[in-house]
């Protein structure tokens, strides 16, 4: 499953974005991070107010809060 950052604005072909990947979970217990996963730390680190704005879609068009995806992967270990 894949799963990416959208800030309001964004439009669904937008997520598709190298920019937008936060990663993938493979099935396998991994999480492979992409370059959104950076932005949204580096937005956790400066700007958490904004965090209330950002949706995160996954591969069948499911929506998260920030919160249900860290919960989404929390379990798995993330490889670089």
């Amino acid at each position: 499953m894949r799963y990416y950052i959208m800030m309001p604005g964004d439009k669904e072909e937008d997520a598709y974005l190298d920019s937008n990947l936060l990663g993938e979970n493979t099935g396998f217990g991994i999480f492979w991070p992409g370059d959104g996963l950076r932005a949204l730390m580096i937005m956790c680190d400066t700007k958490p107010n904004m965090l209330r704005y950002v949706t995160i879609l996954d591969d069948n068009r499911n929506e998260y809060t920030v919160e249900e995806f860290l919960n989404q992967i929390k379990n798995l270990r993330i490889k670089h």
